[in-house]
């Protein structure tokens, strides 16, 4: 079981991420009362777009369900990420054909995902346009700030047909609508790089809850304290009974705001 945690993070993240990897984009739907529509996107504004690839989803999830399941055959025997990939990813036909087909039409950052079960680029809106056939707009809400949307229907190029399931990021629209007045003073960096700026707020920024009981230096600083993760995810009863966790292995998958600069570091 040697990095467990490290192989199960990667492995729940594909699954949990291929619920959400539509098999198209989602196009604008929010109240047309609080819609407005400012124009049409700059054509040279940049989009990092995934595009799911055809893989065997059904049996990388089979899979998971046999590791993880006390009595089965399979419980406990995990794979790394690169036998998974194998196993369960795209075949390298379709990997080479959807990469060599994003290089031709100008994208640029193209890779394959070690998982095998999606590539990501980057396309300028111009670009997007071309390749989906639908032009992109900029919209703004009130809950959820200024974010850009097609305003057509778009269609999967006829050479990635087979090879991708779909598209992930015409719609930048927040998942969710930005808080008011929760930011926490002192708070740093409340917002994403302006290119790829959501208008939310990093929830990971916002105020604290929990028992801020720690030493000086951990309440001084912007992290959380020890017990602050414990009330959060309700962890405190668990050490009142005895069980704190010697020997074990906890992954916990979040989905939080973030800020680009973060992640490029």
């Amino acid at each position: 079981m040697r990095h467990w945690g490290q192989r199960w993070i990667a492995l729940a993240i594909v699954i949990a991420g291929l619920a959400l990897l539509g098999p198209a984009a989602a196009s604008a739907r929010t109240s047309r009362s609080a819609l407005q529509r400012l124009g049409l996107a700059a054509s040279d504004q940049g989009l990092p777009l995934v595009f799911p690839l055809r893989a065997d989803v059904a049996g990388l999830e089979r899979f998971a369900g046999q590791v993880s399941t006390v009595g089965s055959p399979l419980y406990g025997r995990y794979e790394p990420i690169s036998v998974l990939a194998r196993r369960f990813g795209a075949s390298l036909g379709d990997r080479q054909r959807v990469t060599q087909f994003l290089h031709r039409a100008g994208a640029t950052r193209v890779r394959i995902d070690p998982t095998g079960l999606f590539a990501a680029a980057t396309l300028t809106v111009g670009r997007v346009t071309r390749m989906f056939g639908a032009s992109l707009s900029r919209f703004h809400t009130a809950r959820s700030g200024q974010y850009v949307a097609p305003t057509g229907t778009p269609q999967l190029p006829a050479a990635l047909r087979g090879a991708v399931t779909g598209v992930v990021g015409l719609n930048t629209k927040p998942i969710t609508a930005q808080p008011a007045g929760r930011m926490a003073s002192g708070a740093a960096f409340p917002r994403t790089e302006s290119r790829f700026r959501t208008d939310q707020t990093p929830s990971g920024y916002q105020h604290r809850t929990g028992t801020p009981a720690g030493c000086a230096a951990g309440q001084a600083d912007r992290g959380f304290t020890p017990n602050q993760y414990l009330d959060a995810y309700g962890y405190s009863p668990l050490h009142a009974l005895g069980i704190n966790g010697q020997g074990e292995r906890v992954s916990l998958i979040e989905i939080d705001g973030f800020r680009y600069s973060d992640v490029r570091t």
